[in-house]
Order: C-alpha cells, then sequence, then structure tokens
C-alpha cells in the first residue's frame, strides 16, 4: 500500500534528518498514489527523502517538492507496488 510507505518513509526521514513538518499534504500524496511505483520501493524512498529535505521547516510537504515524472505508461510488472 503506497500510503503506508509513504507514512513510514516520511516518518524515517524527519527523525533521520531531524526536520519537523506537518505531513505529506492531500494533493502530494495523491500524486504519490497515482504514480506508478512497479516494485521500485527505492524511487519512493529517494523521492520522499528528497521531498523532506526540500519542504519548509515547520510546512507541508507540497507536489512541488516531489521528483516525480507522472505515471509509467503501460501495464505494471508482476510484483510492483499497489496503489491506494
Amino acid at each position: 500500500d503506497i500510503r503506508w510507505y509513504c507514512e513510514h518513509f516520511y516518518r524515517t526521514f524527519c527523525r533521520q534528518e531531524r526536520r519537523e513538518l506537518q505531513g505529506i499534504s492531500p494533493p502530494a500524496m495523491a500524486a504519490l498514489v497515482s504514480q506508478a511505483w512497479p516494485g521500485n520501493l527505492r524511487d519512493l524512498m529517494n523521492c520522499l527523502q528528497r521531498a523532506v529535505l526540500l519542504a519548509p521547516e515547520g510546512g507541508w510537504i507540497e507536489a512541488v517538492h516531489l521528483s516525480l515524472l507522472g505515471p509509467a505508461r503501460g501495464g505494471a510488472p508482476a510484483g510492483a507496488l499497489t496503489r491506494g
């Protein structure tokens, strides 16, 4: 479940980087959920770590802080992460 991974990585990187953020905004979460993550947790982790660093202290992670190229075209390979 993408939402669970996003929240987990968000909390982990905030703690690791000693950042105080409000969370992932609903539009940013929608962008993350709509993105195709074909079984690649490393890409999701890198995206969220970068977003934690780019978001303003005390603010929200917004879609602008995410490094997304848009949903992948075609079907997801077997073992792809599920959206939701």
